[in-house]
């Protein structure tokens, strides 16, 4: 299994943060809460650093 960024969507404000750290165009906004696009995560968990709300963990899932 490879590490993956997953979003707590109650824990997130949608303020882009986790956009801007990630280097691999992983993360989008869509109403207002962060998404993951599996495909391009890496697992690097920069987002997780850039998350003000605590919202981001990184793990197999």
């Amino acid at each position: 299994m490879t590490s993956k960024a997953r979003i707590e969507a109650d824990r997130c404000t949608g303020c882009g943060d986790c956009v801007e750290a990630c280097l691999h165009d992983a993360i989008t906004i869509a109403n207002g809460v962060a998404c993951v696009l599996r495909e391009n995560c890496m697992g690097c968990a920069d987002c997780i650093e850039a998350c003000p709300n605590g919202a981001i963990t990184v793990g197999p899932f």
